[in-house]
């Protein structure tokens, strides 16, 4: 229900747990491994960097209001506010920008290496300690943020597995890690594959976070990526609504879009002299008095039979709450019943939130079974206060896990559904329509040779960007920071494998299918007439003249063509004769010689 998304609420409970921005800070590790590189192969520490530079720049896109900060531990230098030793903060807590991000693209060069060891440095002698102090430093610039309503976390990069030599190191990690708990920091880590040996968590991290057995280990830049992209792009609540069943009866649930559609972000109006946004105030003015109106002063008055029907903004308002702001259940129906062509737009997502209202996990779960073990959905109404009513179907979504994780959460699925002016019936035709033709079982039996030739294994659409947002976020980056590069190309992830085609045999199939539906004949056919189109259609030749040809016959055209004097005639005269003995009479006056002079000479040999 696209409608329900950006708009602005009055209800304070919404508010405060509408989480909308989130605070990062990365805490790279600086020991000595991370710089080693495999053959033919980037070290740990530029893979890292090269993930840092897509994901602030996903950020500008995406997330413009979100903060991210820079901090490393195991340096040889310090910096930072609580002065620790072997801890560096290299960029504070603040809005990625496109200064912060040529700052990291050096990193990636020889020159910006030699001088990141003189500024920063690596490697240290107690690197559990650093690691500890590390920690409390990332905590400590997410502390100073004082916005409330964000999401806080500390992203931990490291290829150590065992940073702690002693017990009294272990102890004081994992006290600082419950600490940042309480401060409701949360701790992501994001193990590197070190070329000289696995990750091990058994060996400390799960003593630090006990879940954390269950994070994939990163070899390659791709699979960084991608693990940092299911990390950053949390699920975001776009509203907190309650279900209403019955008249005591409310459960707290949070309205969320699982699939949306990416867009180029809107156009602002600067000031020419600033570049300052322009900020568009729009004013009620009395008509008598020229004095400005406030909300209250305003008046509605549609026409009706009787003349103007005035109503406040009040009356407006409870015009359209017919019903409690929410969900009302109305009943449940057969899973049976809910048709594909009753979904009019993308469904939302519900999930309980427990925050909002005590117990509401609990009695969303019991409803979640039930729904599930019966096969029904649930028939809701669903009202806000900007828009009138209208009917939804909640369907329950069963959770989904592989090996690497989740793939489907566990909640439901509200699904608007029409009213019955909305559902239009196809017309039936008033004139006799011709049977088509069916397709022989010949043909079908070739059509699904194909299908199964040309199968997509563990295909997914979130492997596949948008080429047209891509190029355009491209350019936007190329503006702001590179304006001296070329444009590089942008990689179009939907473009048809056609050499995977040709291994899986895709190509013979194909064409054996083509034969039987349409003849063998087909491929010449349509050549044949894409040639034609594009000569523009086959024309009429022109009639000749009489008297052309009856001059041509009376030249002696062996004569003129062993004194070389074919030239002098007439193009008329000259295509005359190719006409009369079948030779092409296009081309230039030159091409007509020498075309006849090559027939003259062929006839008397």
């Amino acid at each position: 229900m696209s409608e329900w998304y950006d708009e602005e609420e009055d209800d304070a409970e919404e508010k405060e747990y509408d989480k909308n921005k989130s605070f990062d800070v990365f805490l790279i590790d600086l020991n000595l491994t991370m710089f080693h590189k495999a053959e033919n192969d980037e070290s740990s520490f530029e893979i890292t960097t090269r993930v840092l530079l897509d994901f602030l720049r996903n950020k500008i896109i995406s997330s413009g209001n979100d903060m991210v900060g820079i901090c490393f531990f195991g340096s040889r230098e310090k910096k930072g506010n609580l002065n620790f030793e072997n801890v560096y903060v290299y960029q504070e807590l603040d809005f990625p920008d496109a200064q912060r991000i040529k700052e990291l693209e050096t990193l990636l060069t020889k020159a910006g290496q030699e001088a990141f060891e003189l500024q920063v440095g690596s490697g240290c002698e107690d690197h559990g300690k650093a690691l500890v102090h590390g920690l409390w430093t990332a905590s400590n610039v997410l502390h100073t943020a004082t916005s409330s309503g964000v999401t806080k976390r500390v992203l931990l990069f490291t290829n150590e597995d065992n940073p702690c030599t002693s017990e009294v190191t272990v102890s004081s990690a994992i006290s600082r890690a419950e600490t940042m708990t309480e401060q409701q920091h949360s701790l992501e880590i994001l193990p590197l594959a070190s070329p000289s040996k696995p990750f091990d968590f058994k060996k400390f991290y799960t003593r630090l976070q006990p879940d954390v057995a269950d994070v994939p280990v990163a070899e390659k830049l791709t699979a960084l990526r991608t693990i940092l992209r299911k990390k950053s792009h949390s699920k975001r609540r776009s509203k907190m609504l309650h279900l209403h069943i019955g008249e005591t009866v409310r459960i707290a649930v949070g309205l969320y879009s699982l699939v949306q559609e990416a867009r180029k972000g809107n156009t602002v109006n600067l000031e020419v002299d600033t570049l300052e946004p322009v900020q568009t105030e729009v004013a009620w003015i009395c008509q008598d008095t020229a004095a400005v109106l406030t909300t209250v002063d305003h008046s509605f008055f549609p026409y009706g039979p009787g003349g103007k029907v005035v109503f406040n903004n009040q009356e407006i308002a409870q015009v359209k709450e017919m019903l409690p702001r929410g969900l009302t259940l109305v009943g449940f129906k057969p899973l049976c019943e809910l048709k594909d062509y009753q979904q009019l737009r993308s469904s939302s997502f519900l999930y309980p939130e427990e925050q909002l209202k005590a117990g509401s996990t609990c009695a969303f779960i019991a409803l979640h079974k039930q729904m599930i073990a019966t096969e029904r959905f649930a028939i809701v109404w669903a009202q806000t206060s900007q828009f009138m009513p209208r009917l939804a179907a909640l369907v329950a979504q069963e959770e989904v896990v592989d090996d690497e994780g989740q793939l489907l959460p566990p909640g439901m699925n509200m699904i608007p559904l029409p009213f019955s002016e909305d559902i239009r019936c196809p017309e039936k035709s008033l004139f006799p329509v011709t049977p088509l033709p069916r397709a022989s079982s010949e043909m079908v039996e070739e059509a699904k040779k194909v299908v199964s030739a040309l199968h997509l294994q563990d295909f997914s659409c979130e492997d596949i960007d948008n080429p047209m947002l891509q190029k355009h976020y491209r350019m936007l980056e190329l503006l702001a920071i590179d304006y001296d590069k070329d444009m590089p190309d942008v990689e179009d992830s939907t473009v048809p494998d056609y050499d995977g085609f040709e291994k899986a045999g895709g190509a013979s199939v194909v064409n054996n299918w083509k034969s039987v539906t349409y003849g063998a004949n087909h491929d010449q056919q349509l050549a044949e007439k894409a040639a034609t189109v594009k000569k523009g259609g086959s024309k009429r030749p022109a009639e000749k003249s009489v008297d052309d040809l009856r001059d041509a016959s009376d030249v002696d055209w062996v004569a003129l063509a062993k004194e070389g004097k074919l030239a002098k005639l007439t193009v008329p005269k000259l295509k005359a004769y190719c006409s009369a003995h079948k030779l092409p009479a296009s081309g230039k006056k030159d091409d007509l010689v020498a075309r006849i002079s090559e027939h003259l000479s062929s006839t008397e040999s």
